[in-house]
């Protein structure tokens, strides 16, 4: 993350809630409106904005795999997105126009469901 054109944190950083800083998360820039801040970087921010997200579903950082395949429903802001999660858990990436949290979340089964007395004679 960068601040007024200085680094406030670098990856292996531990934060306050004791989460570790990834190499792959998103690059940030911010400005106080410092003079070191760039006057370019304030127009830039004024061009309409994408928040680029993404939800991944796990228990105790593990076990995501346990819902791939599963259908889910989220509600983020006033955008309603329903898809499939991946192997990893995660759902689709999906664009909102400003940062808004996650409201309501479901995971359901989308296909058929089976069940072990289905199974019987198949190998």
């Amino acid at each position: 993350m960068i601040f007024d054109g200085k680094p406030v944190a670098y990856v292996g950083d531990k934060l306050s809630c004791g989460a570790t800083i990834q190499p792959q998360q998103s690059h940030v820039v911010g400005e106080s409106g410092s003079p070191y801040s760039g006057k370019d970087n304030q127009k830039d921010s004024s061009i309409n904005k994408k928040f680029d997200e993404q939800v991944q579903v796990e228990i105790n950082n593990s076990f995501s795999e346990l819902f791939a395949g599963l259908g889910y429903r989220l509600k983020v802001g006033e955008k309603v997105i329903e898809g499939t999660l991946d192997s990893n858990g995660k759902t689709e990436r999906f664009e909102t126009q400003n940062a808004a949290q996650v409201s309501e979340f479901e995971i359901f089964f989308k296909d058929k469901i089976k069940y072990f007395s289905d199974l019987d004679g198949e190998e």
